[in-house]
């Protein structure tokens, strides 16, 4: 039976949000005004996640209690299982992940190659496909003691549990550890051309990884808004959501990092101004949203 999901009501977004009394000046500033830079989530259509999943939600006051909040000079190690993935895209995706995530530090380790770990697989027309669940538990035996998450990335196309054909990405809350694989990312996966192929690449695997790195500071699929921490069934609903946290998720971030807001989004814009193409758009998005709150901000007297 299909999950039978209504996008939600004003007043369930807003209790979702919770109450801000109380709150740091700057992300109650960061959370208002929201009717023109965050879109709703929309019906699902019947491939899509929430059509075939059942998500009940996490509302601020709901992801307190199991927020994972790293110590200060907390790392996130990013793990490559194999050579084939190219350092530029592991590089860009990291200096993504340091701008999103701000006081966080990300290390690159030196890659294994996954044929050599004697991970369960199984054949499939297009070669050899593993378990990300195992690909998991290895990973979390050889981890660094000082890290606050590890998260690994692989060519290889990857999946959890018989039932299901494959995953983008699958992560452990409790051990802090993710995996994820770049082999549905690419065109030539589909059988397309494309002249932009690593571009499109790079531009999807930064919002797997931005996705399963919020589930290890304990974010859990985000059924508010049209967000990153939405859950994706397919390449063309991945490629739907934006690269930004809607409010509820970024006030749930904010909780663990204690950022400021407008000095984040600056540092995303400039980010993606330097990648150009497919970021471009983005870019915009995070100038405007940072024009919205410094235009909400009391005038200093001269």
């Amino acid at each position: 039976m299909i999950p039978n999901f209504s996008p939600p009501s004003e007043r369930e977004k807003s209790q979702a949000l919770g109450a801000l009394g109380g709150s740091n000046f700057s992300i109650r500033k960061a959370l208002s005004n929201l009717q023109n830079d965050f879109s709703p989530i929309e019906t699902p259509s019947p491939d899509d996640w929430l059509a075939q999943n059942f998500e009940p939600g996490q509302t601020y006051e709901q992801f307190k209690p199991y927020a994972n909040i790293p110590s200060k000079n907390s790392k996130i190690y990013i793990q490559p299982y194999d050579n084939i993935i190219s350092l530029e895209t592991i590089i860009v995706t990291k200096k993504y992940c340091n701008a999103f995530f701000p006081g966080v530090k990300f290390i690159i380790r030196r890659p294994i190659n996954i044929e050599d770990l004697n991970i369960e697989h199984r054949e499939v027309e297009w070669g050899k496909q593993f378990s990300a669940c195992q690909i998991l538990n290895k990973m979390y035996q050889i981890a660094p003691l000082d890290r606050f998450a590890i998260i690994g990335v692989t060519m290889a196309d990857i999946y959890s549990g018989e039932a299901s054909n494959f995953v983008f990405g699958l992560a452990n809350v409790i051990t802090k550890s993710g995996i994820f694989s770049f082999a549905r990312y690419s065109p030539s996966f589909y059988g397309e051309e494309s002249e932009n192929e690593n571009e499109i690449i790079i531009y999807r695997a930064v919002k797997v990884m931005i996705h399963e790195i919020g589930h290890m500071f304990g974010l859990l699929h985000c059924i508010y808004y049209s967000c990153i921490m939405n859950g994706s069934n397919h390449i063309e609903e991945n490629d739907r959501k934006p690269l930004h946290l809607c409010p509820i998720c970024l006030r749930k971030l904010h909780h663990c990092l204690n950022f400021n807001p407008i000095e984040r989004y600056h540092n995303l814009e400039k980010f993606c101004r330097e990648l150009g193409g497919k970021f471009l758009d983005q870019a915009e998005w995070y100038s405007s949203r940072a024009s919205t709150i410094e235009k909400s901000l009391p005038k200093l007297r001269k």
